[in-house]
């Protein structure tokens, strides 16, 4: 009977212990704001975490606002070298930009698991991958910088991850990325403070309205 006991309680103690959770796998698209030849720009990269696995292939789409901007494959855009050189022959890949708003990718890695591992372990041979992977660097520039748009959204979608066996890796988060591609200038800002006081005088005048027609009743 006491061994029934004891064997019930450690079940009910094991059942309410922390449970590790394993990291999904993230997609993030990171931008960096540039300049060149005068042109407003940005670098994207396509940045993938948490994985607990090596990477052997990837596809994506990087959807993007084609009355904003228009892709640029020129330096830094390119793969990131983390599944191999493309230009070497160590992986297969390109960018499709044919489709407005849309930019595809794929790579898929030629290397061994233990060439991959000497790329992306952390560190090599420790069964352990970078916390990060850059997969790849797109260009964006802006057109038309007299939009006047401040925030534009990227997003990724049909998301596709294989590792170095072509086991796909599910599941994958894509969380949808705001890129900050303009500021407004000195007159734009005065008109916004002036704005916002104004906005709160009125607000208070309100309330002391409110306030003296409810002391008068």
């Amino acid at each position: 009977m006491k061994k029934l006991a004891l064997a019930c309680l450690l079940s009910v103690v094991v059942t309410f212990l922390p449970q590790s959770v394993s990291a999904v796998p993230t997609i993030t698209l990171v931008s960096q704001p540039d300049t060149i030849d005068g042109l407003s720009s940005v670098f994207v990269d396509v940045v993938v975490s948490g994985l607990d696995t090596l990477l052997g292939a990837w596809e994506l789409d990087l959807l993007y606002d084609p009355t904003v901007f228009v892709p640029q494959l020129v330096p830094p855009s390119g793969f990131g070298g983390l599944l191999g050189d493309v230009f070497a022959g160590e992986a297969v890949g390109g960018a499709d930009v044919s489709v407005a708003g849309v930019i595809s990718f794929l790579q898929v890695s030629l290397l061994s698991s233990g060439e991959l591992d000497a790329l992306q372990g952390n560190p090599p041979g420790s069964g352990n991958v970078l916390d990060e992977l850059r997969l790849a660097t797109i260009g964006l520039f802006r057109f038309d910088p007299s939009t006047g748009v401040p925030v534009s959204l990227l997003d990724s979608a049909n998301v596709i991850l294989s590792d170095d066996l072509g086991n796909r890796i599910l599941p994958v988060a894509n969380p949808t990325t705001g890129v900050f591609i303009g500021v407004p200038e000195p007159g734009s800002w005065a008109l916004l403070v002036a704005g916002a006081l104004l906005l709160g005088r009125r607000r208070l005048r309100h309330e002391q309205d409110r306030s003296e027609t409810a002391s008068r009743r």
